[in-house]
């Protein structure tokens, strides 16, 4: 038997091999890692990280006019520990200008619901405002806030001989309007250097401007573009790869070949897919061991768990690759069977997406409900006010159309639908969240929500999608067994 399967292997792996797909692939990813291995990455100074912590807000203020625009500067910074600033906190000064009266009251009553639910988000216009509007992401600690800007005004109306002249407009309400905050923090929000912002470097020399914690910038290489961007690169490459081993099998003569040896056929079809398995196993234990010492070496941060995406992804394939040997058996096309399993891809994507969108309601409104019954303030109108609790759902509309256009009333078909698919999009978030608990710190997962409750458990989302390939082997199995060659 190890014989026949050794035989099978060697055969599926010429197939890959001639075709040069494989080498080109494994060529393409050593030439990544070494563009990795040419990154480096600098802490931060106090000042600079402050900066950072604005710099999505000055977007916002530029294109956003409800905002006033303020310019917002940050002076005269002072860290208490200059060489390691994540260990302690310090004071700066906050200059926040707004260019008329008129903006600095449309700042005023500027409200943003924050990514929590009880969270909002007002902008630097006072004391009070400023050290909420610091402590929004946590980044600082024991904030504490001066208002050191004399009081501010409201513009006089102006005599009807200037108001001829200025066009019906105070001359006062055109003058910008100047505050400044003296703020003193703690400490960080940052549990160590390694979750400390840090600047990105590539090859040695270039400097990006990107800015992020040395454990996000492992955790953007290893989800986004290993799992994310390069697993799904991998699963349509093996896809195409793999789909020519069963139409190639059963070809005239080939088939009456093979099984005169000394082996059934139910055997040989389950070799084969195995083979395509290790084929693109290969390229991803490339892949994530390569990234893996490249991450560790460059940015210090090592994550063993990082490994677990090795079977994670290749379960991933697994379902793909059992559509495809369905497909193989029944058409005898490779054509036929790498769009049967494109297609399929995108119908399990679109269920897991919308699946998941139903469940995602269901949390928030849960959350909601819940806040509600115990009183608290869930959320505030534009002015800043709690909104009235029997206000609250009809603003949620928890029965809003589904990304606007799906009947909520259709969740329960999706969710049915979803319960006995296969679960790719579950178990992408899984693999996902399986790197962040490797290398983001407690604040990292809260920022990115991987510290709420996945809708299915991991052994949930597993014993689901083997009960599939194994429906799908099983039907392929019989079918090749009782087929005419």
């Amino acid at each position: 038997m190890l014989r026949n399967f050794i035989a099978v292997m060697k055969d599926s792996f010429r197939e890959a091999r001639n075709g040069w797909i494989l080498q080109t692939l494994l060529i393409l990813i050593v030439l990544f890692l070494l563009v990795v291995f040419s990154t480096s990455v600098r802490p931060l100074s106090f000042a600079e990280q402050v900066e950072h912590e604005l710099g999505i807000w000055k977007i916002l203020f530029q294109f956003e006019p409800t905002t006033g625009r303020p310019q917002v500067a940050i002076e005269n910074a002072n860290p208490k520990n200059e060489g390691e600033p994540w260990t302690g906190g310090g004071e700066f000064d906050l200059s926040v200008t707004f260019a008329t009266y008129k903006d600095y009251e449309s700042a005023r009553a500027f409200f943003l619901p924050g990514r929590s639910v009880g969270r909002f988000i007002r902008l630097p216009v006072d004391a009070k405002r400023t050290e909420e509007f610091l402590s929004l992401n946590g980044a600082l600690k024991g904030v504490s806030v001066t208002d050191v800007t004399p009081e501010v005004d409201k513009p006089k109306k102006p005599a009807k001989d200037e108001e001829q002249k200025e066009g019906g407009k105070s001359s006062d309400g055109a003058k910008p309007v100047k505050l400044r905050f003296h703020v003193t923090t703690a400490g960080s929000g940052y549990a160590d250097k390694l979750d400390w912002p840090h600047e990105l470097t590539v090859f040695f020399v270039v400097n990006t401007g990107f800015q992020r914690p040395a454990r996000s910038m492992a955790y953007y290489c290893q989800n986004y573009v290993v799992n994310g961007l390069g697993g799904w690169v991998f699963c349509l490459v093996g896809t195409i790869v793999t789909a020519g081993f069963i139409p190639n099998l059963l070809r005239k003569g080939a088939l009456d070949l093979v099984i005169a040896k000394p082996i059934g056929r139910v055997g040989l079809l389950v070799y084969k897919y195995v083979g395509g398995l290790i084929f693109f196993l290969i390229l991803v234990t490339t892949a994530v061991l390569g990234m893996l010492l490249a991450v560790g070496v460059r940015t210090g941060v090592w994550s063993a768990t990082f490994l677990s995406v090795i079977p994670l992804l290749t379960l991933q394939f697994a379902i793909l690759y059992s559509v495809s040997t369905l497909f193989g058996v029944l058409t005898r096309n490779a054509l036929v069977a790498i769009m049967a399993t494109l297609l399929s891809w995108g119908l399990f994507f679109l269920i897991g997406l919308v699946a998941d969108s139903v469940y995602s309601r269901e949390r928030v409104v849960a959350e909601v409900a819940k806040q509600t019954a115990e009183g608290k303030t869930v959320w505030l109108d534009e002015d800043g006010n709690p909104i009235p609790q029997d206000k609250v759902m009809e603003r949620l509309d928890p029965n809003a159309p589904l990304f606007g256009f799906i009947p909520y009333s259709t969740a329960p078909v999706w969710k049915i639908v979803h319960f006995v698919s296969p679960r790719t999009v579950q178990l992408d978030t899984w693999s996902g969240k399986v790197i962040a608990q490797g290398v983001l710190s407690e604040r990292g997962m809260k920022e990115r929500g991987w510290d709420l409750n996945l809708p299915a458990t991991l052994g949930e989302v597993i014993a689901v999608n083997l009960g599939f390939i194994t429906l799908m082997l099983g039907l392929a199995s019989w079918r090749f067994a009782t087929r005419d060659p």
